[in-house]
C-alpha cells in the first residue's frame, strides 16, 4: 500500500503540472475538473509516457480505468524498443530436441515480430502475413527477466538500466558465467536467457550450462581461436538462435588445429535454429557434431561458403537437421562417418565445389526427402563400409553424378556406381530417389 500511495502522488503530481502547462488542462480546470475520473483518457495516456515500467505496474494496480491505460501497447512498445534498443520483438516457440525427433518436422518454430508503427502483426519466417497481435508488455516482461549483452549504450538505456534485475554485459562469456547451474529440463523457457544486441562479438563462448541465446537483429560471433561456439556435455538441451557465427584464422595460423565455428560434443542435446554458418578456416568444418549422445536439432540454417566442410556428424554421434541451406562449401556439403547416423531431412544441398552427401568410413544415418543440386562431383557418395538410407530425395545436375557408390574411391560413376572391395562392402538402400 505504501508503494501504492506513493506512486499515486507522483501521478497526482504529473498530472498537474501538465494541467498548468497545457491551454486545453486549463479549460478543464475552469469547468471544475478537479480528479482523475473527469479527465480524458488521451491525457492520462500522455502522462503515462513520461512514467517506466514499474510506475505502469504500480499504477495499474489502482483502478480498472489506469489498469487498462497503463497497459496500452503504445507505451510498452515504447518502453521496449527505447530501453532494450531492439529492432524486433520475439515470439519463441523453442521445443526440445527429444520431441523433436519424435514427430516430423513443421516448417518453422520461430517467428520475429516487426515493432514498426503501421504493422504490429507477427512475422513468421516462414509466412510473413501470418500471425496475432504483438503483446508488447509480455514481450518486456520476457526480455526484463533476461541477461543481456550489448556493445555501448544510450544514455535512455542507461538510465533505464538501474531498475532492471538482470545485468547487462558487453561480452557474451561473461553473461554465460553469471548465469546459474540449473538442473535439465525440457522446457526451454525455464532456461536462463540471454538476449544478445546487434553487434560483432569476438571471443570463445564455451556453453556449460543449459540457457537460451537469442540473436536480436545483425549479431555476428567470431573468433580467431579453434572454436567460435562450443557446447559442452553440462550445455545440454541449450539453444541457440538467430545469430551469424563467423569463423577465420589469421594468415600464420598452421600450426592451429582444425576450425570448428559451431562444436558440439557428446551427451549434448542443443537446438540451433535460424543462424548463418560461414568459416574462411582451410581445416575443420563449420559445424562439427561428434560423440555418443551428441544428438542435436539444427534447423533453418544456412551453412555455406566454407572452405572446408559444411556439416560434419562423427564418430557416433546422431541429430536431426532439417530446412536447412548448404550451400558453396569447399569440400562436401555434409560428411557422415564412423558410425554416425544424423537425419537429415527437407536440407537443400547445393552448389557445392565437392560431393552434396559424403558417407564413408561405415557411417550410417537418414538421408530423407532432400534436394541435392548442382554440386561439382555426385550428389551423394558412399564408400567404406558406410550404410545409410536414400529416401525420396530429389538429386539432379550433379557435375559428375548422381549417386555413386563404391568402396576405394578410384573410379567415378555417372549417375549410379557400384564397386565392392574384398574386406568390407557398401549397402546403401537407396528408395523413391530421383537421379537425373
Amino acid at each position: 500500500m505504501y508503494f501504492l500511495l506513493i506512486s499515486s502522488l507522483q501521478f497526482l503530481l504529473i498530472v498537474f503540472i501538465c494541467i498548468f502547462q497545457c491551454n486545453r488542462a486549463k479549460l478543464l480546470v475552469a469547468a471544475g475538473v478537479r480528479s482523475l475520473d473527469g479527465l480524458p483518457d488521451e491525457l492520462l495516456l500522455s502522462v503515462c509516457q513520461y512514467c517506466h515500467e514499474r510506475d505502469l505496474c504500480r499504477l495499474a494496480q489502482v483502478s480498472k480505468r489506469l489498469n487498462r491505460i497503463s497497459s496500452d501497447k503504445t507505451l510498452w512498445k515504447r518502453l521496449f524498443t527505447a530501453v532494450f534498443e531492439m529492432p524486433v520483438a520475439f515470439d519463441l516457440d523453442l521445443r526440445s530436441s527429444k520431441s523433436a525427433m519424435s514427430l516430423p518436422p513443421s516448417p518453422t518454430v520461430s517467428s520475429r515480430i516487426s515493432p514498426t508503427d503501421s504493422d504490429c502483426s507477427v512475422r513468421s519466417l516462414s509466412s510473413p502475413l501470418a500471425g496475432p497481435v504483438v503483446d508488447w508488455k509480455s514481450q518486456f516482461r520476457t526480455m526484463h527477466g533476461s541477461y543481456h549483452v550489448s556493445p555501448p549504450i544510450s544514455d535512455f538505456s542507461r538510465a533505464h538500466r538501474h531498475q532492471l534485475p538482470r545485468q547487462y554485459f558487453e561480452r557474451l562469456s561473461d553473461a554465460l558465467a553469471s548465469c546459474p547451474v540449473t538442473s535439465v529440463l525440457d522446457d526451454a523457457m525455464e532456461r536462463q536467457m540471454i538476449v544478445v544486441h546487434p553487434g560483432t562479438y569476438c571471443e570463445h563462448v564455451i556453453v556449460d550450462r543449459p540457457v537460451v541465446i537469442v540473436g536480436a537483429g545483425n549479431v555476428t560471433l567470431t573468433s580467431l581461436t579453434g572454436r567460435v561456439v562450443e557446447f559442452r556435455p553440462q550445455a545440454r538441451n541449450s539453444v541457440l538462435a538467430h545469430v551469424t557465427v563467423k569463423g577465420g584464422l589469421p594468415l600464420d595460423s598452421s600450426d592451429v588445429p582444425p576450425y570448428y565455428c559451431i562444436d558440439i560434443s557428446s551427451s549434448c542435446c542443443p537446438i540451433v535454429q535460424d543462424c548463418t554458418v560461414i568459416s574462411s578456416a582451410d581445416g575443420g568444418a563449420c559445424l562439427y557434431v561428434h560423440g555418443s549422445g551428441a544428438c542435436p536439432v539444427v534447423e533453418d540454417c544456412r551453412v555455406c561458403d566454407s572452405e572446408s566442410v559444411g556439416i560434419y556428424v562423427d564418430d557416433g554421434a546422431t541429430g536431426l537437421y532439417f530446412n536447412n541451406d548448404i550451400f558453396n562449401n569447399k569440400l562436401a556439403g555434409v560428411w557422415i562417418r564412423n558410425l554416425a547416423a544424423p537425419i537429415f531431412r527437407r536440407n537443400k544441398v547445393h552448389h557445392g565445389r565437392d560431393v552434396g552427401f559424403f558417407v564413408f568410413d561405415r557411417g550410417q544415418g537418414l538421408l530423407e526427402a532432400n534436394t541435392v543440386s548442382e554440386n561439382r562431383i555426385a550428389g551423394v557418395e558412399v564408400k567404406n563400409e558406410a550404410n545409410p538410407i536414400v529416401l525420396k530425395n530429389n538429386i539432379c545436375n550433379g557435375k559428375t553424378g548422381g549417386v555413386y557408390i563404391h568402396d576405394s574411391g578410384q573410379t567415378r560413376g555417372v549417375a549410379l556406381a557400384v564397386r565392392k572391395k574384398r574386406s568390407g562392402y557398401s549397402s546403401p538402400c537407396v528408395v523413391r530417389t530421383v537421379v537425373f
